[in-house]
């Protein structure tokens, strides 16, 4: 078996970021900002080990199926039953169909902004979708070229983004804390730093190789941190917890907006607004790139273990049908559906059922792995516990913003 090439597992490691960086990252700091930076730092330093660690157990147990065709439902129900597998199918629609209508929502709001033509929302539903989708049906590798030229083009707007943002910073703004809020933003952090539906194709694509895939991962996990990080800190210093309009992160909480807007109308500067919203388009494009082929090929599976052939045709029917249909009939469902997919989909998929399958895997094992699996799953189970108990009304939290309002 020859070596994986260095620009090649580059190139992968980007497709790993660009996954992580979309819609989850416009969000984050709208929901972290309310309980601080302190807090936030914390929470995602914490998510973002735990969902590295989930994502390595898939990314071992794919390598040694080395199945051409696997998703992960067929190796959670090789791991852990038919429960298993039809768990990880619910957690998959909720996450896959979340996340592709925030995609579209938020693409078609950025687009009716940046580009002035009397054309109607869902009108910009429909181009974004044609576009998108279209680079993804012609295959991986044109995916992975035009990945690259928008991680590019998301790479200069974001740096130029954080510098301009950053002239703006209030010094006060960074030591608000309100710690009873954190719950509430973990739904978010989770969604902002979940790629893992992309892992059997980054596999795959690296030849089943451990090195490559470990190397992939690293890189691409790590700048994702980093930019989420950096974003999550310039937004919170930059703008004011409450106040009159839009220009401030609790109203753009209410109105379900991404961190781009609240920033352009408080910072009143065109050349920033105009940032903002290149970075946003990108993130979102990128980011779904890879939830479509990676949901493409779930169906692409779940065909293929009743016996049945597949095609492109119904791959693409399944994948993208229903989310425009939904994103058409209803455009303003951002913040919340990210929150579904982060709170649900995302923990029982990437979270819970990977910690269960080192728990009750066949294969020799450390004590202090299994020891491990045990901490995992009660981790995950709680944060599950806490979201429904959230969606249900069950346990209401709320912002304490008064704080920062009134001083």
């Amino acid at each position: 078996m020859k070596n994986v090439s260095p620009l090649h597992i580059l190139t992968i490691a980007l497709l790993i970021t660009g996954t992580t960086i979309g819609a989850g990252m416009l969000g984050l700091p709208i929901k972290t900002g309310l309980s601080g930076m302190f807090p936030s730092l914390i929470s995602m330093i914490v998510m973002w080990g735990l969902m590295s660690v989930t994502a390595w157990i898939l990314t071992t147990r794919i390598i040694e199926s080395k199945h051409p065709v696997s998703d992960l439902p067929t190796l959670f129900q090789q791991e852990l039953g038919p429960l298993g597998k039809w768990l990880s199918i619910t957690g998959y629609l909720i996450i896959f169909y979340g996340l592709l209508v925030a995609y579209l929502s938020g693409a078609s709001s950025i687009l009716v902004n940046l580009i002035q033509l009397p054309l109607a929302k869902p009108v910009w539903v429909v181009i974004f979708f044609i576009v998108a989708t279209g680079i993804i049906i012609c295959g991986l590798d044109l995916v992975s070229k035009a990945n690259v030229a928008i991680m590019t083009v998301l790479g200069i707007s974001f740096v130029f983004l954080l510098i301009k943002t950053g002239q703006n910073l209030n010094p006060q703004h960074l030591i608000y804390t309100d710690w009873h809020f954190v719950p509430s933003t973990l739904p978010i952090i989770v969604c902002a730093f979940a790629f893992h539906v992309i892992i059997p194709t980054v596999c795959k694509s690296l030849e089943w190789q451990p090195r490559a895939c470990r190397q992939a991962l690293i890189i691409g996990t790590f700048l994702a941190f980093v930019l989420n990080i950096l974003w999550v800190f310039v937004v919170i210093g930059s703008l004011p917890l409450a106040g009159q309009g839009q220009g401030n992160i609790l109203a753009a909480l209410h109105e379900g907006l991404p961190a781009t807007v609240p920033l352009s109308m408080a910072l009143h500067s065109k050349v920033i607004t105009t940032a903002g919203r290149f970075f946003a388009l990108a993130a979102i494009i990128t980011s779904y790139f890879g939830v479509g082929i990676a949901f493409m090929g779930f169906f692409r599976d779940m065909i293929s273990s009743y016996g049945k052939k597949s095609n492109r045709f119904i791959e693409v029917g399944l994948t993208f049908g229903p989310p425009l249909i939904v994103a058409l009939v209803y455009p303003n469902l951002f913040l919340k559906a990210l929150d579904l997919v982060g709170g649900t989909g995302i923990l029982l998929v990437f979270g819970f059922l990977p910690s269960l399958m080192v728990i009750k895997s066949k294969r020799k094992q450390a004590i202090w792995q299994r020891l491990g699996g045990y901490v995992l799953l009660c981790i995950f189970g709680l944060l599950i516990l806490l979201e429904l108990s959230q969606e249900l009304g069950w346990l209401q939290i709320h912002p304490n913003v008064e704080y920062w309002r009134y001083g």
